[in-house]
């Protein structure tokens, strides 16, 4: 008597084969979405880290006081504190005034003006600019090679260099100069209260755009 146990045991082999087969598919195509997704989602954080990595803002410091290397003492409240921060800064604000040429002088004039407090920006926003376009159009360059600064209380640095102005390459003027720079607490910063000019040598005070 055959009850057909063969023929079953086949059947049952061949669907339990064929769910073998379609659990296989599923898995395969689950990776492939997992793919996808995961492809998605790292899109979108490289496109985000990207986004944010361009916002980061950038704080340049002034060339003398990051060539300074070590840590300085700073407090806005207390300028005596702050002695060898200022001397360093000083040299920074001066170069703004005393090295360009006709094409950068506007521009250095410019970030001179930001660096002022209101009452002395109110004392340059003119002069300044107007002193810019005289230079530009005489084809006058300004170059100043420190020599030293020191730091003069109760809030001012005296910078010392040779100030050299020439057009084109005639020498209008070459002389050792002494800048002496006004600071003043603004805003949690160091601003530029003043400035005064002394030719070496003379005792007459000199205008800042005009030492000769």
């Amino acid at each position: 008597m055959n009850f057909n146990w063969g023929a079953n045991k086949q059947r049952i082999s061949a669907k339990g084969h064929g769910d073998v087969v379609s659990n296989l598919r599923e898995r395969k195509e689950g990776w492939k979405y997992a793919a996808v997704v995961l492809g998605v989602v790292s899109a979108i954080l490289a496109f985000t880290l990207a986004e944010s990595s361009g916002r980061v803002q950038t704080i340049l410091l002034p060339y003398h006081i990051s060539a300074a290397g070590s840590g300085m003492p700073y407090n806005v409240n207390n300028l005596s504190e702050s002695q060898r921060y200022l001397g360093v800064l000083a040299r920074s604000d001066i170069a703004m005034l005393t090295i360009w040429d006709p094409d950068t002088i506007r521009s250095q004039f410019n970030h001179f003006l930001r660096r002022c407090t209101p009452q002395a920006y109110q004392h340059w926003e003119f002069k300044l600019p107007k002193y810019a376009k005289q230079m530009r159009n005489d084809n006058i360059t300004e170059m100043f090679f420190f020599q030293g600064e020191k730091f003069v209380p109760p809030y001012s640095v005296d910078v010392e260099g040779l100030l050299v102005r020439t057009m084109g390459h005639h020498v209008l003027f070459r002389r050792p100069v002494q800048y002496i720079v006004s600071y003043a607490p603004n805003n949690g910063i160091f601003s530029i209260a003043n400035v005064q000019a002394q030719v070496k040598g003379s005792k007459i005070p000199r205008s800042v755009l005009h030492v000769q």
